[in-house]
C-alpha cells in the first residue's frame, strides 16, 4: 500500500468520524432543547382543552399548557397556575392547592374540594369536564 492510498484511507476514516460526532452532537443539543421547550411533552395532556363545570355546557372553562405550567381557568374567570403531581393528577397552588384527579376514562376531573366535572359533549375522549375551584 502505498502512502498516498494510507494518507486517503486516513483522511476518509477521520472525515467519517467527524461526521458522525457532529450528527451526535446535533442530536444531543436538539434532543435538550426540546425537552426545555416542551417540559411533560404528553404528560398530562388528558388535562388540556376546554371544560363544562359541573358537566354543565353552559359553563365554559378551560387548562391550557404555557410550557412550563399549566394555566387552569374556572368559570368565573378566575385562573391559577396548575402543576402535575403524575400523569393523572394536577394541583392548583392558586386555588388552596386544591387538585383533581382524572379518570381512567380521562372524561371526568374528581377535585379534592368535593366538586367534580364532566367531559365537554363536543369533545368527549379528548377532554374532560373541569369544576368551579374556588
Amino acid at each position: 500500500m502505498t502512502n498516498v492510498s494510507r494518507l486517503q484511507r486516513d483522511m476518509t476514516r477521520a472525515l467519517a468520524f467527524a461526521v458522525l460526532f457532529a450528527a451526535a452532537i446535533l442530536f444531543l443539543i436538539f434532543s435538550a432543547r426540546t425537552a426545555v421547550a416542551q417540559p411533560g411533552n404528553s404528560q398530562g395532556s388528558g388535562f388540556l382543552g376546554a371544560w363544562c363545570p359541573q358537566g354543565d355546557p353552559s359553563k365554559h372553562a378551560s387548562i391550557s399548557n404555557n410550557g412550563a405550567f399549566f394555566n387552569l381557568t374556572n368559570e368565573n374567570g378566575d385562573s391559577s397556575i396548575g402543576n402535575l403531581q403524575g400523569s393523572n393528577q394536577i394541583s392548583a397552588p392558586g386555588w388552596q392547592f386544591v387538585t383533581g384527579t382524572l379518570s381512567s376514562d380521562g372524561r371526568r376531573i374528581n377535585w379534592s374540594n368535593g366538586l367534580s366535572g364532566h367531559a365537554a359533549a363536543a369533545e368527549v375522549g379528548v377532554v374532560a369536564a373541569i369544576t368551579a375551584l374556588i
